[in-house]
């Protein structure tokens, strides 16, 4: 029996090796794939969305002001028998909020702003809502009457901006006092 033993022995020692081998190489790999994995989950959760604002700093910003803006808007919101005079001076008044709105949130710096999609476009469509609210007021003064009605700006495919504008992730939603004559 003592002869098996030792002829086996180089034999068991191949074994031994190979089993060593196979188990290191699986770690290693099993390591790999982890990190594969990790890194990938890394990305995906560090990656700019382009239908929503994702960056933190611009989402706090954003929604602080935005909070500031509807408070002021519904504030500064015409009585329902307000005179012409009255509605033109609320429309540039509540205009003059999300302008201030609109400045803090750059203020976090033009490259952040600029690098979240969707930022830019909200932040023209914002624009663009304030240049139809003024170009409403300059025509309910001329008239000095009320049967005109606000316009608001469409996007590309024919639809109020307004729906685009409340869909980018932030809790920053069109005040319908904006929307109102």
């Amino acid at each position: 029996m003592g002869d098996v033993g030792i002829v086996g022995a180089p034999w068991n020692m191949a074994r031994g090796r190979w089993q060593h081998w196979v188990a290191a190489t699986s770690v290693v790999a099993a390591l790999a794939l982890v990190a594969v994995t990790l890194l990938g989950l890394w990305r995906w959760a560090n990656h700019d969305r382009a239908e929503v604002v994702d960056q933190p700093v611009v989402v706090y910003t954003s929604n602080a002001a935005c909070t500031m803006m509807r408070q002021t808007v519904h504030r500064l919101m015409p009585p329902s028998d307000a005179t012409v005079q009255q509605r033109v001076k609320a429309i540039r008044a509540q205009n003059d909020a999300v302008e201030l709105m609109l400045q803090q949130i750059r203020r976090v710096g033009l490259e952040r702003v600029n690098n979240d999609l969707p930022m830019p476009a909200w932040l023209g469509d914002w624009e663009s809502l304030v240049n139809a609210r003024e170009a409403y007021a300059a025509a309910l003064a001329k008239r000095a009457s009320r049967p005109l009605s606000l316009k608001v700006p469409l996007d590309e495919e024919g639809q109020s901006i307004v729906s685009r504008m409340n869909d980018v992730g932030l809790d920053c939603s069109v005040p319908a006092e904006l929307l109102s004559n």
